[in-house]
């Protein structure tokens, strides 16, 4: 029996060195890896920015933005004021009335000549009435204030975007509401010429901040030129129009070129995306949690269910972000990049041939042919919070395919179908012209111009002219194709099978501008 020889001191030294040496290799190769990874995402996104400067596109937002605006501040302060001033009981209307009652298919009714002016059994006219007579003063300051409106936003866009110091545009909204509730009242009481300023003056906000190509203020203005429809539809049904003051009504609805906006847009949206890119970039993930949770909250929304997950918290804070921040953070930068300019490419396509159903068809065929990059894991494909914010503001994100970022196809089917309605509202007020200067309409649209109108008027939503033609019985029959962007001939029926419609003032197949339905007789006592 041989008895074990103790290893020397120097031995297991040496066995603790091949032990160790592996893990070592090991750590050396995976920082190789990482540190060529990082080389690559930089290099290629160098390169791809590069080619996008020599074709006259640019990602800087001193470039896509106009000057300020220093006339925005005090403005921004002002209608702040102007708004806080009206008295509680006109604001609680704001949002709440409507001028076009749909009742059969193809026509609708005046919503300033129901029996109330909302849908309660407790509301009168004579109080709005009364509330606006109250309002007389501060109405007046709103409306003399929206004679001249900046054209940009106050301050500079880099410290804007990387602060989040945007302007609230809650006086915007409430001034629009508020403008398109008193015009209603006006239209009841039979007082044109009053309802015609403040038609006047809730156009007018089509043009705030007009040259600002942020998708926040772009929207609003584009909701803003949604709720002018339906007030306008109301004041034409109107008896008594002299053709001058339909002429200053038209002039009013002479808006700023929205369609062509909308590249300019989308190059904004990607240009302050990656502001924002590089802040999450340079904060821990913890951080960037707390800077835009309560800006999240602060919409209402409830808090994820991975925020919640302390485990998952932790990996993401101390383990992946600091990973991706190193070696990733370009390649998902370049991810983005290439494929939102696919998007870019379809609005800029899509604007100058002036239809909505070439862009549907375009972005559905992007997001089908959409695939997830080779080992996605390594992407975090969202800003936590702020995406979820930016869903608000007309971005979705599709089921499948698996696109993480934001994704504005409702924005852009929002515009292209405000504008088409804001184009059946010029046509009706030029055919209305037409008839009050001839006696007689027009046989077709054509022969509005160019004393009505300076160009036939266009469908949005197809790329087409807008649908137009004589009825036997004196009226005309004036429409778009509609959400599916398919003629069915003027068809104001909804399709039961159709989804998507835009609201229910405008269900049908095809958007026929509504003739005023017969008065109702009032119920016997």
């Amino acid at each position: 029996m041989t008895t074990p020889v103790p290893a020397s001191p120097s031995s297991v030294k040496h066995r603790w060195r091949r032990v160790l040496r592996l893990p070592a290799i090991l750590a050396i190769v995976v920082f190789g890896a990482l540190v060529a990874e990082r080389w690559r995402g930089h290099h290629a996104l160098r390169s791809w920015m590069e080619q996008r400067t020599e074709q006259g596109e640019s990602l800087n937002p001193t470039v896509l933005w106009p000057k300020p605006d220093e006339r925005a501040r005090k403005f921004q302060s002002d209608l702040s004021e102007a708004t806080r001033q009206l008295p509680a009981e006109l604001v609680t209307y704001s949002g709440r009335t409507s001028g076009m009652v749909p009742d059969q298919p193809g026509r609708a009714r005046r919503g300033s000549q129901e029996p109330r002016p909302l849908d309660h059994p407790t509301n009168t006219w004579a109080q709005l009435e009364a509330a606006v007579r109250n309002s007389a003063g501060p109405l007046q300051r709103l409306r003399q204030l929206l004679r001249d409106l900046p054209s940009s936003m106050a301050g500079d866009i880099v410290h804007r975007l990387e602060t989040d110091d945007l302007p609230s545009f809650g006086g915007a909204r409430v001034s629009a509401q508020t403008l398109h509730d008193v015009a209603i009242c006006e239209l009841h009481q039979g007082n044109r010429e009053n309802a015609l300023e403040n038609l006047q003056a809730l156009l007018s906000l089509v043009h705030l901040y007009t040259d600002e190509p942020t998708l926040v203020n772009y929207m609003i203005r584009v909701a803003i030129l949604g709720l002018s429809v339906d007030a306008c539809w109301d004041a034409l049904q109107a008896p008594g129009w002299t053709e001058e003051q339909l002429a200053q009504l038209q002039q009013a609805a002479q808006i700023p070129p929205l369609l062509t906006q909308m590249p300019q847009v989308v190059q904004a949206e990607r240009a302050a995306r990656l502001v924002s890119w590089e802040s999450f970039r340079s904060h821990s993930y913890n951080a960037w949690l707390l800077r835009y949770e309560e800006v999240y909250k602060g919409f209402g929304l409830k808090s994820p269910e991975w925020q919640t997950t302390p485990v998952l918290l932790q990996w993401r804070h101390c383990g992946f972000h600091p990973v991706w921040r190193f070696a990733w953070a370009d390649q998902e930068e370049l991810h983005y990049l290439e494929h939102s300019q696919n998007e870019f490419a379809a609005v800029a396509e899509a604007a100058k041939l002036r239809s909505w159903r070439f862009l549907e068809e375009r972005l559905n065929t992007i997001q089908r042919d959409y695939r997830p990059p080779a080992a996605s894991w390594r992407f975090h494909g969202r800003l936590p919070f702020l995406d979820d914010v930016s869903m608000l503001f007309g971005s979705s994100r599709p089921k499948e395919p698996a696109y993480s970022y934001p994704n504005y196809k409702r924005a852009w089917q929002v515009t292209f179908e405000n504008l088409t309605l804001h184009q059946l509202v010029v046509t009706a007020i030029a055919l209305k012209r037409h008839e009050l200067r001839h006696s007689k309409l027009p046989v077709t649209l054509n022969a509005l111009v160019p004393d009505f109108l300076p160009a036939a008027p266009r469908d949005f939503m197809d790329g087409q002219s807008l649908r137009y033609r004589l009825n036997p019985n004196t009226t005309f029959q004036l429409y778009s194709v509609g959400a599916d962007a398919q003629d069915d001939g003027g068809d104001p029926v909804p399709d039961p099978a159709q989804r998507g419609n835009r609201t229910e003032q405008w269900p049908g197949r095809d958007w026929v501008w509504p003739q005023l339905a017969p008065a109702t007789p009032p119920p016997k006592a």
